[in-house]
């Protein structure tokens, strides 16, 4: 009796030990050398499963060793070869941007794929925006100042190429001055964003071409162009200094739309988990435009005074060059600064009384 007792026990306790063994390490026999964890931040390690025991997962990796990581904040485990784990090392790294943060530098935006229902909203000096992708690769963006005008709508699509190290997207924005200027000013853009990196280091070159109405125009008539008769025509001086004329052929101005090219440079330097360098330029040349009436009289000769009427084209060329830093503050949460220096047809220095702009923003996730 005392012998079937003792084995009794004895099978209780071998069954015991097998079934708690079996219960903290049933990952370590099915996934064995390196995996890539992803983490619902966005987080991924890059190490060897030593156990799970259905709340949390220990892994061990090259720079921090080892680590507990709880199984439900864990979003994905992939089973990778000894040469991309290698290539991964300085773990943990960004892999994806679940709040969509680094989609952008300052202004510009690169081509890098995007998850549905990412979002944040960006909060700048000038005004708010939101950014939401509603579909795999497809964002929009809406944009405004802090008295609601003016305000844009833009949309980004990445398409589908199959690299992980260049992205191609494409996107348009269009605006309004909305009620500041009667909704008469409008405009927008289209462009084609090539990126070469991931979220962490990467550098974009866009192509864009974009038009533009300020609506601004005083009158909604031009003189036609031409010579006209100075006899035939009333011309005075008033007292605030401008020209006068009378009965000279006028016709509809039409719209003064400026439209033209624009080459964008983008850059991003992971320096840590918490900051990073970012750069953003444009250079926009118009190639056609509003144009600038002027209306010449020669009156050298008295008794046949001429009128010139001409149109000359305002040709604009506008550059702003944005290098900041972000700082990421905590999960979902990040500020960054740029100082921004701009051209408009000749360079502004603080000598002519416009220093250097400073740029600041705030990133929330939603």
């Amino acid at each position: 009796m005392k012998k079937s007792v003792s084995s009794s026990l004895l099978t209780i306790l071998i069954v015991f030990f097998i079934s708690v063994s079996g219960f903290a390490q049933p990952i370590e026999n099915e996934i064995k050398g390196p995996v890539k964890i992803t983490m619902n931040n966005g987080e991924v390690y890059i190490g060897e499963i030593l156990s799970d025991d259905g709340r949390e997962t220990l892994i061990e990796t090259k720079t921090v060793g080892k680590l507990y990581l709880k199984k439900s904040e864990i979003a994905q485990i992939k089973k990778i070869n000894q040469q991309e784990a290698e290539s991964q090392e300085a773990d943990p790294v960004f892999d994806e941007d679940p709040a969509g943060f680094t989609a952008r530098y300052q202004l510009s935006p690169n081509a890098l794929p995007l998850k549905k229902g990412t979002g944040y909203t960006a909060i700048n000096l000038y005004g708010p925006e939101l950014h939401y992708t509603v579909m795999d690769n497809l964002t929009i963006n809406l944009a405004t100042s802090w008295i609601a005008s003016p305000f844009t709508v833009s949309l980004k699509y990445t398409l589908p190429i199959n690299s992980d190290v260049f992205h191609l997207g494409i996107g348009t924005r269009i605006g309004s001055s909305a009620y500041l200027n009667k909704f008469r000013g409008y405009g927008g853009n289209l462009w084609l964003t090539g990126t070469i990196g991931n979220h962490e280091d990467n550098i974009s070159l866009s192509y864009g071409y974009g038009y533009a109405d300020l609506g601004m125009k005083n009158n909604n008539y031009s003189y036609i162009p031409g010579q006209y008769d100075g006899n035939d025509y009333y011309y005075s001086e008033n007292a605030f200094g401008n020209d006068n004329y009378t009965n000279l052929p006028i016709q509809d101005a039409g719209p003064q739309i400026t439209q033209g090219s624009y080459f964008s440079l983008g850059a991003r330097k992971t320096l840590s988990r918490k900051v990073s360098l970012t750069f953003d330029a444009t250079v926009y040349i118009s190639s056609s435009g509003g144009s600038n009436q002027k209306v010449n009289l020669d009156n050298s000769n008295p008794s046949a005074p001429i009128i010139t009427v001409t149109d000359e084209f305002e040709k604009v060329t506008i550059a702003y060059f944005m290098p900041g830093v972000r700082f990421e503050l905590s999960e979902g949460k990040a500020f960054q600064v740029s100082l921004s220096g701009y051209y408009l047809n000749r360079f502004i220095t603080i000598n002519d009384g416009l220093p250097i702009i400073p740029m600041c923003t705030w990133y929330f996730r939603i």
